[in-house]
């Protein structure tokens, strides 16, 4: 499309244009019968025509080019199609304050996301703030609705998000009651997977999920399936294996005493104590079950004498009993000893032992010096 290009034309600033007086009307080949004269075509009118038909080929960006006689067509659609990327969408009829009508979706290569314009505004549909601004904190979807911030929070700042879910429609305004809330928190800038998740709701239901697997237990990389048997390496061990005729441990406590108290699947109860057995520095044996404390203390006779005190090596914390259990024999003297504790004693502390040996000929005497006897103690600790 193009203009005249032949003799006798004219620049733009020469053309003859509309006159501004007289009457318009249309034009005829004239009737000479009834004494009526054709029409007179003047310049200006052609102007006028071929302004008309040019104007939208150049609004449409495009340049006349007399070989293509299409170009009319093309600037047709070309502004079709900017006129409805200009279209308004989703405004109200009437604007309240503040409020700007937006315009049509579209993909915008430099936000590389879809955009939305609103006014000389244009956001990516992909930030936090494009959706709250745009979309109004309010996104309707098949089945349900979503409401606040779409996306996970900063990448650059830590902070916490909540989502709250209603499985029965839309909430009402200002209702703090949802049906799930998921939470996320805790994590790093920069940094994956360090955050913690916090799901709040009544039954959290996997039987639909086929499996969830979790690290090893051992090198805490691998994964398999959560079951009762992946969970024996992480507490201890309850599922019997097959045949087995031990019985099931379901629970396992301490008391104030430090005894175990073990429940099985029938609901017994059974109390362990715990023990701890050593010798002390000065040579007693000593065993500890439960709250109860015992020695094993050899006690020997001074060379002159039948008594002998002896310390404990720590103290009881009341009077404990005790009892002893032999006494060697003295090859000098043919005696065999007998002893018993002292009046008094034992104590806290202390134990005192009294010995005494009969002869062959029945008369008594003291044990010879050196002799040995065993004494067994027991109290609380």
């Amino acid at each position: 499309m193009d203009l005249i290009i032949g003799t006798g034309t004219v620049t733009e600033a020469s053309r003859d244009t509309m006159p501004a007086t007289g009457t318009p009307g249309w034009a005829t080949d004239g009737n000479p019968a009834a004494t009526i004269p054709a029409t007179d075509f003047p310049a200006a009118h052609y102007n006028m025509l071929m302004a008309e038909v040019i104007q939208p080929i150049l609004d449409a960006g495009l340049t006349l080019d007399p070989a293509n006689w299409g170009q009319l067509s093309a600037a047709i659609k070309a502004l079709a199609k900017q006129a409805a990327s200009g279209a308004v969408v989703g405004s109200p009829g009437v604007l309240a304050t503040g409020d700007v009508a937006g315009a049509v979706l579209y993909y915008s290569a430099a936000l590389a996301a879809p955009a939305f314009t609103y006014g000389s505004t244009t956001v990516g549909l992909a930030t936090t703030t494009a959706l709250t601004s745009a979309l109004g904190n309010y996104l309707p979807l098949a089945g349900g609705n979503v409401t606040g911030d779409m996306d996970w929070g900063s990448k650059t700042a830590a902070g916490t998000v909540t989502h709250r879910f209603w499985s029965a429609g839309p909430p009402t305004t200002g209702d703090a009651t949802p049906d799930a809330t998921l939470t996320v928190t805790g994590g790093t800038p920069g940094t994956a997977n360090q955050g913690t998740v916090e799901l709040s709701t009544g039954t959290f239901d996997q039987s639909g999920s086929g499996k969830v697997l979790v690290p090893d237990v051992v090198d805490f990389t691998t994964q398999g399936a959560l079951g009762a048997r992946v969970a024996e390496g992480r507490y201890i061990g309850s599922v019997l294996a097959a045949g087995s005729t031990n019985v099931r441990i379901t629970d396992i406590q301490e008391d104030a005493s430090g005894n175990l108290i073990v429940t099985d699947a029938s609901g017994n109860q059974k109390t362990y104590a715990e023990v701890t057995q050593g010798v002390y520095p000065d040579g007693t044996r000593w065993r500890r079950a439960g709250p109860y404390l015992e020695m094993w203390m050899t006690l020997t006779f001074p060379d002159s004498g039948w008594t002998h005190i002896t310390n404990f090596p720590v103290a009881f914390s009341e009077v404990p009993t005790a009892e002893f259990q032999g006494i060697d024999e003295d090859l000098v003297d043919g005696h065999v000893g007998i002893a018993g504790p002292a009046a008094n004693y034992p104590t806290e502390t202390q134990i005192q032992a009294v010995s005494l040996a009969v002869t062959a000929g029945n008369g008594s005497s003291w044990s010879g010096a050196s002799s040995q006897v065993i004494a067994y103690v027991r109290g609380l600790a």
